[in-house]
Formats: C-alpha cells, sequence, structure tokens
C-alpha cells in the first residue's frame, strides 16, 4: 500500500511539474530565420491595414504545447501567426474558448508557419496552444496577433459650468397715486433670504 501511495505522489508530482511547465512558456528565444519569416507575414499583414495586437518568441520543445491566454473583441477580426522552425515536420494551433471547449484546430504539414482568421463570437479570454514536431528537441517559436486598430473613444471633455440667467423682476402696474421706486432700489431676486432680511430691518 504505501508503494503505490508513493508511486501515485510521484505521478502527481511529475504531472503538476509537466503543467506548470506548460502553463509559463519561456520566451526570449532567438531564431533569425524565424525571426525573418514572422516579420515578413506581419509586413504583408500591415499593408491591409493590421496592427500588432500582440506577440513574442518562445523556447518550445518537440509536440509539447505552449499555451498562450489572449482576451479578445466579440466581432473584431484577429490574424493569429504561428511560426515553427524550418527543419519542424508539423505544426499544431489549437483553439479553446472561455470554457476551455475546443473550438477550432490547424494542422500544417507543408509549412513551418500558420495563419488563422479568427472573429470572437463572444469577448472573452481564448487559449492558443501551439505545437510543433522536430527532432531535435530545443527549438524557437514565434506567436503574433495582429487586428485592425481598434478605435478608443475619445475622452468626454468636462461640460463647462454656465452659471443661469439673472432673473428679470415681474413688471407690475403701480397703483395711481403711489411713487414708483427708482430701479437702484428695488430688490434684487437673486440674493439671499438673509440678505433679504437685513435689508428690510435696516429700512425700518
Amino acid at each position: 500500500m504505501k508503494t503505490f501511495c508513493s508511486v501515485l505522489t510521484g505521478l502527481t508530482l511529475l504531472f503538476s511539474g509537466t503543467l506548470s511547465q506548460a502553463q509559463k512558456p519561456q520566451t526570449g528565444c532567438i531564431d533569425a530565420a524565424v525571426t525573418s519569416q514572422a516579420e515578413g507575414i506581419k509586413l504583408g499583414l500591415s499593408k491591409k491595414g493590421l496592427v500588432v495586437f500582440q506577440e513574442d518568441m518562445f523556447k518550445m520543445s518537440s509536440m509539447e504545447p505552449i499555451p498562450v491566454a489572449i482576451k479578445l473583441q466579440k466581432g473584431i477580426n484577429y490574424q493569429i501567426i504561428f511560426v515553427g522552425s524550418e527543419q519542424a515536420s508539423k505544426l499544431i494551433l489549437e483553439v479553446f474558448d472561455g470554457k476551455d471547449k475546443k473550438i477550432d484546430k490547424l494542422v500544417e504539414r507543408s509549412m513551418n508557419n500558420i495563419v488563422y482568421s479568427f472573429t470572437p463570437t463572444s469577448t472573452d479570454v481564448y487559449l492558443f496552444t501551439f505545437l510543433q514536431k522536430k527532432g531535435l528537441k530545443n527549438m524557437c517559436g514565434y506567436f503574433g496577433v495582429m487586428t485592425k486598430k481598434i478605435a478608443t473613444a475619445p475622452a468626454a471633455s468636462p461640460k463647462k459650468q454656465v452659471p443661469p440667467a439673472a432673473a428679470t423682476p415681474a413688471q407690475t402696474t403701480k397703483p395711481t397715486g403711489q411713487p414708483s421706486v427708482p430701479n437702484n432700489q428695488r430688490p434684487n431676486p437673486n440674493r439671499t433670504k438673509a440678505t433679504r432680511e437685513a435689508q428690510q430691518q435696516k429700512s425700518r
């Protein structure tokens, strides 16, 4: 029983280590051929008005998936670029939605790059996994996302507060025999109640 538990614990640790490594792809890989091909693809797409949304180079091992999670917006078309080694015999690109449901898979055997057009049906965090098969274990891979420049709504400028116009005293007909009050002695309707009361006390 102890031997079985030890084996189970070892398998769990091995699986956890592999999963942890897959969740944190190592970036900073350098491969002139991969970089040159990626630049050529990006140049062609940029002539169509697309700009780089996200990109990176990462270290890969044969047939070990590299996962990349990206938040994409509904209804916007994205071009997903995957460039592998020139010696790779197969490239695989898989797409998963926010519920980890596989929604697409592409396999390329004749070329060492995949350009995948993707338009999300909902705004969500999508997972892309990249694999390439090659005799050598260590190699580089390029991943990029291009799309048309997403316009952002301009910041709302604060509205100037316009002071309310001064109320015009209503014109009233004075009874016959009462002297009219000069304009400079008429009460100002914009004054506060306290000011009016103070004026009334002074006039007594």
